[in-house]
């Protein structure tokens, strides 16, 4: 008869549906991790290993959700803006590349010396 292993190490974390709709709705908000885990008591290393896959999901649902809702303000442009900086990446910064860069030659003139 084989030997069984003893169990080491904590027991496993069981989460209850609250718990977990609290984890899914702060990420759909795009809270970072560390956040989520200080706002619900929980490690931060619980939670990633628990949760990675859901985390990530539901900010990209949040991200969706907040591009939907940026072209429907129309009446309120400012917010759209501010919405899609913060949350989405965009900017107003025009980035303009140049194919071949000229050198720049800067020549010290000595004074009296």
């Amino acid at each position: 008869m084989p030997k069984v292993k003893p169990k080491v190490g904590r027991p496993k974390r069981i989460f209850t549906p609250d718990q977990i709709a609290d984890i899914e709705r702060l990420a759909k908000l795009n809270l970072n991790t560390e956040t989520i885990a200080d706002a619900l008591d929980i490690p931060v290393n619980t939670l990633k290993s628990n949760f990675r896959r859901q985390l990530t999901q539901k900010r990209a649902q949040g991200k969706a959700e907040i591009a939907e809702a940026q072209r429907s303000m129309l009446k309120q442009p400012v917010m759209a803006i501010w919405l899609g900086k913060q949350h989405l990446g965009q900017s107003d910064v025009q980035k303009i590349e140049v194919g071949s860069m000229l050198p720049i030659v800067i020549r010290h003139q000595q004074g009296p010396g």
